[in-house]
């Protein structure tokens, strides 16, 4: 059970990629008297909830053997309009966790679609609203398109990465003294929000994007922006995780062949490591590439084609990405600066080969 103050904590400082907030579009629906059914989701109970990806711990000297990936939890509220009453708080894949929603859904029923949902969402590595609408849609499963936004975090986060990275374009499209007042900010603002804003104009004539094909090619383009801002942000973590990855040893005496499968292991991760990192670099290199065809003052057609044929591309994108992200949160701070604490061996063991199986 949550109080408020952990449902504020989370709506003010989860990233995208772990956090799944549908109890502020269910408000935002209720708000605007919509009949909606709920998004993802479409039992009337599970209305509103929350997904949470929560971060799995790593080994310990002690050698405890612990889960390496993220397990995700579905937070059902008693009352959206009263959150310190706390919710029903459920692990997908836990024993008996679909009785227990079903048993919550009561007589409005828990539909099997909506379990379906649930599984495939607790199989990704992250919550990113990009990777989430485009693996839903692989499956045929419904969904609502207000579902997929970035969190408030995130947002807030990257507005000075994407003003800088699209400074160029708001020249183009608003003239040059645009990019030095109030109005890049509230342009960047209203990109973000996914948000309908006469002053975006410009900017869909100049991406050459018609209205029907306008909100998927900005909800294409903010996705790369957001990989490209996640790889940045997530760059020094990740060498970090691999200098502690080299760094960690067994504690005391080791047979010849343990060591062996440890120093395997670990050259096998670190080569998925590089292999995620150069396929997440090629699909941002091309779209820096066709970037720079309309911001050289090129034809806008090829990066607009592009983008409208992107969100195929977040599948992989995406995958890659959460996984480069699972394995920076379970290697990342393994141990301070004198390096990572030995560990029993077999508990070491257990880890780098399910570190290598999940990004292999």
């Amino acid at each position: 059970m949550r109080s408020a103050l952990s449902f504020s904590d989370l709506e003010r400082r989860s990233s995208s990629a772990r956090f799944l907030n549908l109890a502020a579009l269910a408000a935002r629906l209720d708000a605007g008297g919509s009949s909606d059914v709920a998004p993802l989701l479409t039992s009337a109970r599970l209305r509103g909830v929350l997904l949470l990806k929560e971060r799995p711990s790593s080994f310990t000297a002690s050698g405890t053997s612990r889960a390496v990936r993220s397990t995700t939890k579905l937070v059902v509220p008693f009352a959206r309009d009263q959150l310190s009453l706390g919710g029903l708080s459920v692990t997908i894949g836990e024993h008996e966790w679909e009785s227990k929603l079903v048993l919550h859904c009561g007589d409005s029923g828990c539909s099997k679609t909506d379990i379906n949902t649930l599984k495939l969402l607790a199989e990704l590595p992250s919550l990113d609203p990009f990777l989430v609408r485009e693996t839903l849609r692989a499956a045929s499963l419904p969904y609502h398109e207000g579902s997929f936004q970035l969190s408030n975090a995130d947002t807030i986060r990257m507005q000075g990465f994407v003003r800088d990275e699209i400074k160029k374009l708001i020249d183009l499209a608003y003239g040059s003294d645009a990019s030095t007042d109030r109005l890049t900010e509230k342009l960047v603002d209203a990109l973000l929000s996914s948000a309908d804003d006469e002053r975006l104009e410009p900017l869909r004539k100049t991406l050459q994007l018609n209205p029907d094909h306008y909100r998927e090619g900005v909800f294409a383009w903010i996705g790369f922006l957001y990989y490209k801002w996640t790889l940045n942000e997530s760059w020094v973590a990740l060498k970090k995780s691999l200098e502690n990855l080299a760094m960690v040893g067994p504690a005391g005496k080791v047979e010849a062949t343990v060591l062996k499968e440890m120093n395997s292991a670990k050259l096998c991760v670190r080569e998925s490591i590089k292999r995620h990192v150069v396929e997440v670099k090629r699909y941002l290199s091309e779209y820096d590439r066709l970037f720079e065809t309309i911001t050289s003052g090129g034809n806008a057609t090829l990066f607009r084609d592009f983008l409208l044929a992107a969100p195929s591309m977040f599948l992989a994108l995406g995958e890659r990405s959460g996984l480069l992200g699972e394995f920076v949160h379970v290697w990342g701070d393994s141990g301070a600066e004198r390096g990572p604490e030995p560990s029993n061996a077999a508990a070491l063991l257990q880890l780098l080969q399910h570190t290598q199986a999940e990004l292999a």
